[in-house]
């Protein structure tokens, strides 16, 4: 039986203003679908998380994205007086959808795809069971526009996906060639005067700016193995995190002063040394470059309850709700760091979270005005039983 059209008045949640003027041109179909768009939305999010993984770490906001809006189109084109006659023209709609993933998620052109078909699938179900029939043309019409825009998102994706990438090769590029340049003007001074009293230090210089482009590379690799998926190996060995938290701040109280506060006691562990000593050194090289400049860092041990807990406080400007996953993520950086031209990869905060869940544990952040920002790593005190197979990349 056809369902019965009646009274439909818009809802004023859906953000396509230009429907507000031209309701009248709209059939009672598609006002009943338009009243349909908030149970077709919470489906399809229902069934994209049940169906990629990545999208279980990606808010509703973000998730939701361009999708009520691309759902009203389909409304607008089953109305023969409206002025739109296909679902993806004159709009960027399904282009910025797939730009956005490349941007703030770790999707997949595959996760795209099934993103689409998810919505095919949510679309047709809310309006089987609100009796609301298509005709085979206007089902065709629907299904045509999905193709089309799975085609759009793709294209999205791929010139964003590309121009993150030579990003961070320009990047990459100008910050390896700077610890070479150091190294080099080094290596020249020794050559113009082998006998020089600074040789040793000159040495020294060159040995230290190798040390910074192995780091680099060997974040580089890291990086590829988390963009693939896999876990990092790590070498575990019982060793004290409050003793290698000691040590990493002696290095940044010389070129930062007397602005780091260690609360804890002797805390010792299943780790890996060096992962827990890049981990902590990106976390507080980031709360010098995000914090207010002379205040204080704090860094904070405990065990308990067969878990080690460290955390890095600062003061300075909260990291925006919505931007605090996608930090996290490999090449991705918080709007306001591109904004203010903080220099960086956007490989930091991904590893810390590779080392964290290599570890069995997790991050975690706390920012807000008055309470500063605070970054959480919460790992077992033994990490062996959740270490895998070392035949994964090494970083």
């Amino acid at each position: 039986m056809d369902h019965q059209f009646k009274d439909h008045s818009f809802p004023e949640n859906i953000l396509a203003t230009d429907l507000l003027k031209d309701q009248d041109k709209l059939t009672e179909k598609s006002k009943a679908i338009i009243e349909k768009v908030d149970d077709i939305l919470e489906l399809w999010k229902t069934y994209v998380r049940q169906r990629i993984s990545k999208a279980n770490n990606v808010p509703d906001p973000i998730l939701t994205n361009t999708i009520p809006a691309f759902i009203v189109n389909f409304a607008e084109v089953l109305s023969p007086d409206y002025p739109r006659r296909n679902v993806n023209e004159s709009n960027t709609l399904s282009f910025e959808h797939g730009g956005e993933r490349a941007r703030l998620t770790l999707y997949t052109p595959e996760s795209l795809i099934i993103e689409y078909k998810c919505l095919r699938s949510a679309f047709f179900n809310i309006l089987s069971k609100a009796h609301i029939e298509l005709s085979d043309d206007e089902a065709e019409n629907i299904h045509a526009a999905i193709d089309d825009a799975m085609t759009n998102a793709a294209m999205g994706f791929s010139l964003v996906q590309t121009e993150i990438k030579e990003q961070f090769v320009a990047t990459l590029t100008h910050d390896l060639r700077n610890p070479l340049n150091a190294a080099s003007i080094a290596a020249d001074m020794i050559l113009r005067n082998p006998n020089n009293s600074k040789v040793v230090t000159y040495a020294q210089r060159i040995k230290d700016n190798h040390r910074r482009i192995d780091q680099m590379i060997g974040q580089l690799l890291d990086s590829l193995t988390l963009k693939y998926g896999q876990k990092l190996f790590l070498k575990l060995s019982y060793c004290d995190i409050y003793a290698i938290t000691q040590e990493l701040l002696v290095e940044f109280k010389a070129q930062q002063g007397d602005r780091f506060e260690l609360v804890g006691e002797k805390t010792e562990g299943y780790w890996d040394q060096e992962a827990l000593k890049r981990t902590l050194e990106n976390l507080l090289s980031n709360a010098i470059k995000y914090g207010n400049p002379g205040t204080k860092i704090t860094v904070n041990i405990i065990a308990k309850d067969g878990r080690m807990i460290l955390r890095v406080h600062n003061w300075g400007p909260p990291i925006p709700a919505n931007e605090q996953e996608t930090i996290f993520q490999i090449y991705r950086r918080a709007l306001k760091a591109k904004r203010d031209n903080k220099k960086g990869w956007g490989l930091g905060l991904a590893l810390v979270r590779g080392v964290a869940e290599a570890h069995g544990g997790s991050v975690g952040i706390d920012s807000d005005f008055k309470r500063g920002t605070t970054f959480t790593l919460d790992i077992p005190v033994d990490a062996r039983p959740f270490q895998d197979s070392p035949s994964l990349m090494q970083g």
